[in-house]
């Protein structure tokens, strides 16, 4: 992943996702496939991820294992964060990160149908999701250089009215989870 990468992202709760996959084929989308992800999230030895706003996930996906930071929310109508992700060649990132302090605190499941929409200078992710315990969404994801913020955050947003996307949701799935275990 490039340096200078920043994610830039929508999530919608959605329905069928039937119509939606009309949609996107007759945009030119293209259907990259389902996986289960299994992500486990960890709390940093010594600064409180729930306060700075920051996340650090292990993925299990695909055979394989994904190490993930994403930095805190910056300012705009779409979620901002730096990414910075990471292929592991196997398990033992876990118990390296158990061993370094830090400690796993939730696990998340979804499956997730990903496809892709390539327009000029832009690629974006389009997440079907159906989160265990939280029902189906979609995310619009552009990966883009800091420079071009405003545009990826103007086009997901676009793209959302396009597509027909209601309700959107702000909070990340680990956040709807710990709200959920709280009541």
């Amino acid at each position: 992943m490039k340096e200078n990468c920043w994610e830039v992202e929508v999530k919608h709760s959605h329905g069928d996702f039937g119509p939606l996959r009309e949609k996107l084929k007759a945009m030119g989308g293209i259907s990259c496939g389902n996986s289960l992800e299994v992500d486990t999230y960890f709390q940093h030895p010594k600064r409180d991820f729930a306060q700075t706003g920051e996340a650090l996930r292990v993925r299990s996906k695909d055979g394989k294992i994904i190490i993930c930071y994403k930095g805190s929310r910056q300012a705009g109508p779409a979620k901002v964060r730096k990414e910075i992700e990471l292929i592991v060649s196997g398990p033992e990132i876990e118990p390296l990160l158990l061993a370094l302090g830090f400690t796993s605190f939730k696990t998340i499941n979804k499956t997730r149908e990903l496809w892709k929409l390539d327009l000029p200078q832009l690629t974006c992710q389009i997440c079907l999701d159906d989160a265990d315990g939280l029902g189906h969404f979609v995310e619009l994801e552009v990966m883009a250089p800091k420079e071009d913020i405003p545009r990826a955050q103007g086009f997901v947003l676009d793209l959302a009215t396009t597509l027909g996307l209601g309700n959107r949701e702000d909070r990340s799935y680990l956040r709807m989870h710990l709200e959920k275990s709280d009541h």
